[in-house]
Formats: C-alpha cells, structure tokens, sequence
C-alpha cells in the first residue's frame, strides 16, 4: 500500500472481496458480500479486540483526544465509506488472517 490508501502508512494490507460474476448477481451478490464482511470483521473483533471505522480510528489517535476516546487498537481496523468494505490490517493479523481463512 501507499500514499493513494486512506490508512497509510500504519497499516500495511488491507482485505476487500471481489466477488466472481457468475451465479449471484445483484442483491444475491451483495448480501453475500456483506455476510462475508461482517462475519471478517466479527472474527478480527474476537481475535485483536475492539476497533473503528477508519475515519474514526484516524481521528481518535490525534494525542489531543482523551484517553478515553482514544483508539487502542493497532492492529486493524475497518472502511465502509464510497461503497468499500475494506479491513486494514498489520503483519500480525495478516499472518492470522491468513492462517485462518487462507
């Protein structure tokens, strides 16, 4: 990843299903999409804790945010902005993610 991606440069990957054009079409192929994604995103919650949406992480690590709002979470965190479902990862969940699923 680089400059062009909204979680550079802490996060290094980032997970997006493309779904094959085939059998589900249309909503078929959404609610598919979103399943998978929720159920990522339920499973990275269970292995590295609580995170956020990007724009939410980005903003709770500015050092003037309380303690308390402040995002712990450096090992993922999500996008579902301009029609993505991206998960952003490090090396650490990468490597589970992909012991898992993979």
């Amino acid at each position: 990843m680089d400059g062009r991606y909204g979680a550079y440069p802490h996060f290094t990957y980032y997970i997006e299903e493309n779904l094959q054009k085939g059998w589900a079409r249309g909503n078929q192929a959404k609610d598919l999409q979103d399943h998978n994604f929720f159920t990522l995103r339920e499973w990275f919650w269970t292995a590295f804790g609580p995170s956020k949406e990007l724009r939410y992480w980005k903003a709770h690590r500015d050092p003037t945010v309380t303690p308390a709002r402040r995002s712990d979470n450096d090992h993922w965190c999500w996008e579902t902005e301009f029609g993505r479902q991206r998960i952003y990862v490090d090396d650490k969940a990468l490597a589970l993610f992909n012991l898992k699923w993979i």
